[in-house]
């Protein structure tokens, strides 16, 4: 069995002076057992306000727990922020905390846990619970709190289906040898680049882990509260938020297409790409008919229409990630020198 001493708890924020004390809050809140290490970085991200500064004082407030780190990232987009708190980690494992998620008090310890009991995890998450303000939850946003990260979206705990990619962001745990491997082999984001609301940078990270031929776990211990209060939830937001998926899905699609397949010429990707479209907008065109599903069609026009008219830049993306994916299904990513020896060959145990 593999045992970690130590986490590092990223938190990635813009402008988020208004919440983030919750959220460290329930930081300061969890069981730490004895000799477990931690450190919380806080990558303000282009904030105009006082964010890293209230940050501060507030984890001083509550006797510190463990060390605060501040770190700037100015370049606005949530995908920069986390490249800049991954690569400052200092510890093996991982955990992205978004700045409004008040984590259960015993997430980190459980996390640590099920790492030790399954260390060829290439990805571990969980699930975030609603929390709204008395009498404000939309009717309707039962149906639709995938959206937001919240509802169980797994029926049980363990390791997901190959073609399911479908960690969150929010409250995942990620190896730093598995991140300092992906990055060696040339991973780059392409989804939350620029300023902007944080869209589909979690599934892609997922992607290319699942192209290492490590899984992803899901687990419903890891459950953390999501706070939606404010008025943030509201129909005309969901409405723009599916128009918003358009490109950052696009983006996903190409990565499912290319690693299918991953030796074939530039060209044949291209067509490749155009058939599988023309086939979904026959598969799919009669839900573009039923009214209540709104926000769905809105999400799948913008997919098609955003791949259509960027065919060339797909097809460029598409041969781009084809460099790294071959990387990564050629290569271990781990070497019995490391400290965590165990990792491939419980992927081969996993696997016979």
């Amino acid at each position: 069995m593999t045992h970690y001493n130590g986490i590092s708890i990223i938190v990635c924020v813009h402008n988020g002076a208004k919440k983030i004390t919750s959220t460290l809050q329930a930081l300061a809140a969890q069981n730490i057992p004895y000799g477990m290490q931690c450190e919380l970085l806080i990558i303000d991200n282009a904030s105009s306000d006082n964010t890293a500064e209230i940050a501060n004082q507030f984890w001083e407030s509550v006797n510190a727990p463990f060390p605060i780190i501040t770190i700037n990232e100015p370049k606005a987009g949530k995908a920069n922020a986390l490249i800049k708190g991954y690569n400052n980690a200092r510890y093996e494992l991982m955990l992205l905390c978004d700045d409004d998620n008040w984590l259960q008090p015993n997430y980190l310890i459980t996390a640590c846990e099920i790492y030790s009991l399954h260390p060829q995890i290439g990805l571990l998450g969980g699930y975030g619970k609603a929390f709204f303000e008395k009498n404000t939850k939309p009717k309707w946003f039962n149906k639709w709190e995938n959206c937001y990260v919240c509802g169980k979206h797994h029926e049980k705990n363990g390791f997901l289906k190959p073609s399911d990619f479908s960690i969150w962001g929010a409250g995942s745990v990620l190896r730093k040898s598995m991140w300092v491997f992906l990055r060696n082999s040339g991973f780059t984001f392409y989804n939350s680049t620029t300023k902007g609301k944080a869209m589909s940078e979690d599934a892609e990270l997922s992607m290319a882990i699942s192209f290492t031929q490590h899984r992803l776990y899901f687990d419903e211990r890891l459950w953390f509260y999501h706070d939606l209060r404010d008025g943030r939830i509201t129909w005309d937001n969901l409405i723009t938020q599916q128009s918003l998926n358009g490109k950052t899905n696009a983006i996903l699609y190409i990565y499912s297409l290319v690693i299918e397949h991953v030796n074939e010429t530039t060209i044949y990707v291209k067509w490749f790409v155009i058939k599988k479209i023309l086939g979904l907008l026959l598969k799919t065109g009669i839900s573009f008919l039923k009214p209540n599903n709104k926000p769905r069609w809105i999400y799948f026009y913008n997919i098609f229409y955003e791949l259509l008219t960027n065919i060339n830049h797909y097809t460029k993306l598409g041969k781009e990630s084809i460099k790294w994916i071959k990387q990564v299904n050629n290569a271990k990513p781990l070497s019995e020198n490391d400290n965590i020896t165990c990792f491939g060959n419980a992927n081969k145990e996993l696997t016979k």
